[in-house]
């Protein structure tokens, strides 16, 4: 299947047909395997991916899907505007396209650029372009098609002209005789008595989207997605969420050196007068390298100003299994060859194939020794005896 069959498909489903205007050949790529598409997306979804893919915008007309691009090439024939012929013009700096960018899950970004300056479009999750593996080529003949294409945001109220179509390339001289040039992307034709028509275009600019941040709140708080950082021979896979005043993350991250995953979550709850906050924080990140596992259970719980922080650690290495606990000076380790308790550093307790040695040695009941001897208390614990149990 080809852009267009989606496209056909989505028309057909409809009740219409689709036509692609002065289009650039890339709405006749294949797919052989199809598009990475699961099956939910809506109509629109895909339309969108299409016209992203084709350099396009479109729209409906009573029966049709067209799709068309505006031009700027030699063949282009711009259409004036006058002074004479608006009541109210206003415009901005000029915007120029110089850099397309794929920014895919993981990190793994592919660019084409014109080599000026300018500004960058920021392809993601479009299913015409992952999984491709010519998204380079695909990229050069998007930026050869829109590359360096230049629009000027401005808004103007004028006396209209029914006939102009969408994408139509439009000059407007400004009150100092300067003209700009920008296209009919959005128009609102009033009729009454006489035309009047509204046209504008506005680039909101936002300098906080880069290769590997997402810009949408959508995106920033809930981001699923996988990162290759091939400078740092790292992997990252993350999962978050944020719902009301609980939020939860998983992380995975890869190195030459280790595999470090970690669960956490934070629940907040506000008292009735919505005047207190208590969070619960909960982490349990587990290292993995060549020679040990480590796992580290932390719990933090704040009410208002006060804050608790439980940290337990897990260690599994040659010396076998070291338990440990913030704020405890007790210490475990258990092996193959038995178990050692230490306090501040000093051994308190072993016991292995040779038997029992204890620092201190505190037995409730009794204590007995061999096969013959029993220590127990007696005469309501004010006497101890020793007591023959051998038979």
């Amino acid at each position: 299947m080809t852009i267009e069959d989606y496209t056909d498909g989505v028309a057909q489903a409809m009740g219409l047909s689709e036509i692609f205007e002065g289009q650039t050949g890339d709405e006749d790529v294949a797919y052989p395997n199809g598009a990475n598409l699961e099956g939910t997306e809506t109509y629109r979804q895909v339309l969108d991916d299409v016209a992203e893919a084709t350099q396009s915008i479109y729209f409906l007309t009573d029966d049709t899907i067209l799709f068309t691009a505006c031009r700027n090439d030699q063949y282009a024939q711009w259409f004036e505007i006058s002074k004479e012929d608006y009541f109210s013009f206003k415009s901005s700096p000029s915007r120029k396209l110089t850099k397309i960018v794929s920014a895919t899950e993981l990190g793994d970004n592919v660019s084409v650029t014109t080599g000026d300056d300018g500004e960058t479009q920021y392809v993601r999750d479009n299913a015409f372009y992952e999984l491709r593996t010519d998204i380079a080529d695909l990229l050069q003949s998007a930026i050869d098609t829109a590359g360096g294409k230049v629009i000027t945001p401005f808004e103007c109220e004028w006396r209209g002209n029914y006939t102009l179509d969408l994408c139509e390339p439009l000059t407007i001289v400004a009150k100092d005789n300067s003209k700009i040039k920008t296209y009919l992307l959005n128009q609102t034709l009033t009729y009454d008595g006489g035309l009047t028509s509204k046209i504008s275009w506005d680039y909101p600019t936002n300098t906080s989207e880069t290769e590997s941040n997402p810009s949408t709140l959508g995106e920033v708080l809930n981001q699923t997605y996988a990162r290759v950082d091939k400078a740092n021979k790292q992997i990252d896979l993350v999962v978050s969420k944020v719902d009301g005043y609980d939020s939860s993350i998983s992380q995975i991250q890869l190195d030459q050196d280790s595999i470090n995953a970690t669960v956490a979550s934070v629940s907040s709850r506000q008292d009735a007068q919505d005047t207190e906050i208590d969070n619960i924080n909960q982490k349990v990140n587990a290292s993995i390298t060549s020679d040990q596992v480590e796992l580290i259970v932390q719990e933090e719980m704040a009410e208002g100003v006060n804050k608790v922080t439980t940290t337990t650690g897990f260690t599994f290495n040659q010396d076998g299994l070291t338990i440990s606990k913030s704020n405890v000076d007790i210490t475990t380790n258990i092996s193959e060859d038995g178990m050692r308790v230490s306090k501040d550093g000093q051994v308190v307790l072993t016991a292995d194939n040779n038997g029992v040695e204890a620092l201190n040695l505190h037995a409730t009941t009794y204590l007995i020794i061999g096969n013959n001897s029993r220590f127990e208390d007696y005469d309501n614990g004010s006497r101890t005896g020793c007591f023959w149990i051998g038979g």
